[in-house]
């Protein structure tokens, strides 16, 4: 029975990645930039913000300059400074003065209390005159950060898409070519492979079995020739192979661009015949007792300051085997 494989490439979950993203970016802004580096400091505090102890002392000034300047306005705006922590707090003083005159601070109590203070008259403390420098860089290093979430989200999802449309694309092919097949032209067998730019390992081969499981061999595609030193590797040329058990010899072509430069395919020649491939292009290796075409379903040029290389190629390997075990006439390839 025929086999159909593909490869599909694996794609990590984009919400995963988003939202590790946004924790990590989260903790850094809040905890980091928030706690240590750049924390909040308060300025210009009014009296009832402060610790009872200092209120205390605050209000005792107060007396003080009361009893200096009689001045009953700016008395009970200070008292007023207090907010609800002023009775208690001016109780406490009335009980224990020192060292204070009693008579002043039962002055001061008459004129506060003659006229309670209005609520008009607390003034809350204040930040430093509006959201300081590093303020607003911390919010501006969490919009740039949500807003590298929300890119990065929709960039994933848009090649998990892409990646999704091309391998249904290639099983729609497959499927359309297998039912264009007459009786008797069904391959031993059918392989789909698919090569994207970063994809340093690409090295792709399937087994050839007649139907009772036999084993005749093999065939497959391998990275080349590249034409840069770093990765990933800029892919100027590819090696399909096909392997006969009963051959000594791997028949090899190397697949090079339309435009290959002649040092390109000196450098390869060794390896096999180099045949410049676009697509639609199908490429056939033959040997003893079988016969394979590589068809060129779809490939995408990338050009580079080294020069041209190869971004996308995708490709199906078809085979047959030969009657008698010898070179077979014309045997049917079209599919």
């Amino acid at each position: 029975m025929n086999e159909v494989q593909s490869v599909q490439t694996r794609a990590r979950n984009p919400m995963a990645v988003a939202a590790l993203a946004f924790v990590v970016g989260l903790l850094v802004g809040w905890i980091v930039l928030g706690w240590w580096l750049f924390p909040v400091k308060w300025t210009d505090a009014a009296p009832v913000h402060l610790h009872p102890d200092y209120q205390m002392e605050f209000l005792r000034m107060a007396v003080e300059a009361y009893q200096y300047d009689q001045n009953e306005e700016l008395a009970r705006f200070r008292f007023a400074q207090l907010g609800s922590a002023g009775p208690q707090l001016l109780a406490k003083l009335r009980q224990n003065p020192d060292p204070l005159p009693a008579e002043a601070v039962e002055a001061f109590a008459q004129v506060v209390q003659a006229q309670p203070a209005q609520p008009g008259q607390q003034q809350p403390a204040q930040g430093g005159g509006g959201p300081g420098f590093f303020t607003v860089i911390l919010l501006l290093c969490m919009l740039v950060i949500i807003a590298l979430v929300v890119v990065g989200v929709f960039v994933a999802m848009r090649r998990k898409r892409q990646a999704t449309t091309r391998s249904r694309e290639r099983k729609e092919a497959v499927m359309e070519a297998m039912r264009e097949m007459r009786p008797g032209e069904e391959p031993l067998a059918h392989y789909v492979t698919t090569y994207e730019f970063g994809n340093d390992f690409f090295d792709e081969s399937f087994s050839i079995e007649t139907q009772a499981g036999e084993f005749l061999g093999e065939a497959g595609i391998a990275l080349s020739e590249t034409i840069n030193t770093g990765q990933p590797k800029e892919v100027a040329a590819f090696e399909a192979w096909l392997f006969d058990k009963n051959d000594m010899q791997t028949i090899t072509k190397v697949l090079v661009l339309p435009d290959a430069s002649q040092d390109l395919m000196n450098r390869v020649s060794n390896k096999g015949e180099v045949v410049p491939v676009q697509p639609g292009a199908e490429v056939q290796l033959e040997s003893t007792n079988l016969r394979a075409l590589v068809r060129i379903r779809d490939m995408e040029v990338e050009e580079g300051p080294n020069g041209r290389y190869f971004k996308f190629l995708s490709l199906e390997f078809l085979v047959w085997g030969k009657v008698g075990g010898g070179p077979e006439p014309e045997p049917p390839l079209a599919v």
